[in-house]
């Protein structure tokens, strides 16, 4: 009898070693228009880590330097809660910026921050990497694509589940918090190229598309959709008008960051801008009005938090140009103060 049992169980670890682990194919539940992410493990960053850098097929990527000292990115979810980064270390504030405490150091430099709440937001770096987290920054994990040529220049992370990634390839949508990317199609396209984009609700967004830059001034083509990108409007451009002007946009200044607040009003923030770095609309940016003219002349940041109140990252005029500093405004951006 003892034997007999022996024998069984000899059988049944045979037949279990013959049988193959199910193999999982991520061709399984992609479409083609899906970019699927891998599963984002978040782990902390060391201070001892190095930056990530992703390899495309040249076994390379394109990192650029931050020229400038003091803040490089910011996100506020309230008047009083938000998150600032200063080069390699993520603070927040919940007083409004009055005092910070550090969060935690990263091993890259953060060129853009998004919260939606106290724990979820997304961060991007110079090398166009973008890195989630839903532990209020202490952890965070990147984004790996299967197309490591993707290389992101703006995100907006619109609620916990949706968002939006703008490369300089094209515009990519979650609905999984970051799990799978689906392609959107964008009306942009050579030589005009990819540059911001802002979308308060999930439907709702803008793409502000740029030309080359040359002396002070771009060429600029904003559009909006209602659809989550499945359709697309011209809503200005700098072709043959002024900003004052229905459907155009200054052709002065650098165009670097755009910020809307609800369905209608929105801000532009503007570099090597002559007069004033701020330009702002009324009607879902149809026209655009200069809201500052001697405060500030480089805006690289803006966030409000309503029609009056907002802070940015932005280069004073009385300060040294490649210095950053955090301002605030309670007039909808017309004077700005530390």
């Amino acid at each position: 009898m003892r034997y007999a049992v022996i024998c069984l169980f000899c059988c049944v670890l045979a037949l279990i070693s013959c049988v193959k682990p199910a193999e999982v194919s991520n061709n399984d539940t992609i479409t083609p228009t899906t970019i699927p992410a891998s599963l984002v493990r978040e782990t902390p960053f060391a201070p001892t880590s190095t930056r990530p850098v992703d390899n495309n097929i040249n076994n390379e990527r394109y990192c650029y330097d931050i020229p400038w000292n003091g803040f490089t990115a910011l996100a506020f979810i309230t008047q009083q809660k938000g998150w600032i980064v200063s080069r390699d270390q993520l603070m927040q504030t919940k007083d409004g910026g009055r005092t910070w405490s550090v969060i935690s150091k990263l091993p890259i430099i953060a060129i853009s921050l998004d919260f939606v709440n106290d724990d979820d937001g997304m961060l991007q770096d110079t090398c166009g990497n973008v890195f989630i987290t839903h532990t209020a920054g202490k952890s965070w994990g990147k984004i790996l694509f299967h197309n490591p040529n993707i290389y992101v220049i703006s995100s907006d992370y619109v609620n916990v589940l949706h968002g939006y990634i703008l490369s300089e390839e094209g515009l990519y949508s979650t609905s999984d918090r970051g799990l799978s990317w689906q392609t959107v199609q964008t009306p942009c396209s050579s030589p005009i190229s990819h540059q911001s984009i802002s979308f308060p609700t999930v439907d709702v967004g803008w793409l502000l598309c740029v030309g080359e830059p040359s002396a002070g001034s771009q060429g600029k083509v904003l559009w909006r959709t209602v659809d989550g990108g499945k359709s697309w409007t011209e809503q200005a451009t700098t072709e043959g008008g002024e900003s004052t002007q229905n459907g155009f946009l200054p052709f002065q200044g650098y165009g670097h960051q755009l910020f809307f607040l609800d369905s209608s009003i929105g801000w532009i923030g503007m570099g090597r801008a002559e007069v004033g770095g701020l330009y702002a609309t009324k009607d879902s940016g149809n026209t655009w009005a200069l809201v500052n003219s001697t405060t500030i002349s480089e805006v690289s940041h803006v966030t409000f938090f309503d029609e009056q109140n907002g802070v940015s990252l932005s280069n004073p005029d009385d300060l040294d140009r490649e210095v950053v500093v955090l301002l605030a405004t309670h007039d909808g951006g017309k004077t700005w103060e530390p």
